[in-house]
């Protein structure tokens, strides 16, 4: 060993001989310091044997000092480790809402209850309890259950469990499909208001229209032939994909969502909890609209992709006197590289037997993870270090797996296994030689095991 190396490991020894002494009330555990060389500096590894003599002969000398005097000298050759230890609350302090009032915000959690929760609605679901809890408000739990032929009872109570695992417990719980005659008054309100026709265009037409920027035939019924439409509508006398209710929007916006989109349908499948008691339901954008005033929700997370959608929901609370608008704040979608972070991407992987089921661990979705070993506090430093950023982010699984192991390494025993052993014949030993080895480095109350 030179010098220089050997200069270097006292640095070393003493830097996170300090950081360890600091964080644990003034003493430090020598294996803590050895086990944080040996794994941030893996060229130093030939020398564990010197390292584990300077450690032994450094480390009570640093444990004499009192705990100002080891605050004082880890000022002066490694301040970062302390900016880190005092900073860390404030970095992770997410941006204040726009005209929010205390005990006055209301958020919302909006799931469609057509498979598990995974990473992006714990994210949504996070900021959405974070802001909620931040001005004394109300979280709220919505299920989004307008698709009766997509919603099954035990995803219901999947988002339930997975959102008291993570320990974002809502203040209410709605379910979107006990208002739909809610939106049946709302959508004849349009239609006497002249906002809102009946349209029996196939979706090829109406595509092809829309995208030529062009009225179809039908946007000029009069009010009472609407009504009339509108009543049979509802009294199920047409069939799935026959007609529509179309909101008069825009044919020449460059936003094609506002160009007169679809409010309503008719789906004749058994929902879960209505069975067939409506013929008629809402498409998302419409629902969503009136639910959010229904709720009184102040404020709405959204990433960046609904953006266009934005424009269509507020006109339809203009055009109701809605107001006022719920204000909106934005993040990014991000992507765990190697695992696929959307539900329209899960599904089909579990439908097709490709993955064990919802809670397989190679899923980002939240039982998947819960299997894997990953703790609630994991999901929320993640969102808190992502943050509202509004570019799309790519995080690897060896942050998730590094950040999990931060957090669990002062509640975790310690046990090893061997993979792929092979069987050793020794010989010429006389007897057999036990060794105590404690559960954990920093913890001698946890006890030991025998090998």
């Amino acid at each position: 060993m030179t010098n220089k190396e050997k200069k270097e490991i006292i640095n070393l020894i003493e830097k996170y001989g300090l950081e360890n002494a600091v964080n644990h009330n003034g003493k430090a555990n020598d294996k803590a310091v050895m086990q944080k060389i040996m794994a941030t500096h893996v060229e130093l590894r030939k020398h564990s044997k010197v390292i584990k003599d300077l450690l032994e002969e450094i480390i009570p000398t640093l444990n004499e000092l009192s705990l100002d005097a080891q605050i004082e000298k880890l000022t002066k050759i490694a301040p970062e480790l302390l900016e880190k230890k005092t900073t860390d609350k404030k970095e992770r302090e997410l941006p204040p809402l726009k005209d929010a009032k205390k005990g006055k915000v209301v958020t919302r959690y909006a799931p469609e209850p057509n498979g598990e929760m995974h990473l992006g609605h714990a994210y949504t679901a996070f900021f959405a309890h974070y802001y909620a809890n931040k001005y004394d408000g109300t979280f709220i739990l919505r299920f989004e259950d307008t698709n009766p032929k997509q919603e099954e009872l035990k995803f219901y109570d999947a988002h339930r469990q997975m959102l008291d695992w993570l320990g974002l417990k809502p203040g209410k719980e709605v379910i979107v499909s006990n208002d739909i005659p809610i939106f049946y008054e709302k959508a004849e309100e349009l239609i006497k208001n002249g906002h809102a026709y009946t349209c029996t265009c196939s979706v090829d037409v109406m595509r092809d229209l829309r995208s030529k920027m062009e009225l179809c035939e039908h946007a000029k019924k009069k009010p009472e032939v609407i009504m009339k439409e509108w009543k049979k509508m509802l009294n199920g006398e047409y069939e799935e994909g026959e007609i529509v209710l179309r909101l008069r929007g825009d044919m020449e916006s460059k936003n094609a969502v506002m160009r007169d989109p679809a409010i309503l349908t008719i789906r004749k499948d058994s929902h879960c909890i209505q069975k067939r008691k409506y013929n008629v339901w809402p498409l998302y954008d419409f629902a969503n609209a009136i639910e959010d005033k229904i709720c009184g929700i102040t404020h709405v997370g959204r990433s960046a992709e609904f953006d266009t959608r934005i424009e269509l929901q507020n006109k339809i609370r203009e055009l109701l006197n809605l107001l006022p608008q719920p204000h909106i704040f934005h993040y990014a979608r991000f992507n765990v590289i190697g695992s696929p972070a959307s539900k329209r991407k899960i599904i089909p992987l579990v439908e097709e037997g490709k993955v064990e089921g919802w809670d397989d661990i190679r899923l980002v979705t939240i039982k998947g993870m819960k299997r894997r070993g990953i703790v609630p506090e994991t999901i929320r430093q993640i969102a808190e270090e992502v943050g509202m950023t509004t570019q799309p982010t790519n995080i690897d699984w060896s942050l998730i797996s590094a950040t999990n192991r931060k957090i669990i390494d002062l509640s975790a025993n310690r046990y090893f296994f061997v993979h792929e052993p092979v069987l050793v014949f020794v010989q010429g030993v006389t007897e057999e030689k036990i060794c105590e080895i404690p559960l954990h480095p920093d913890d001698a109350k946890r006890g030991s095991r025998k090998i």
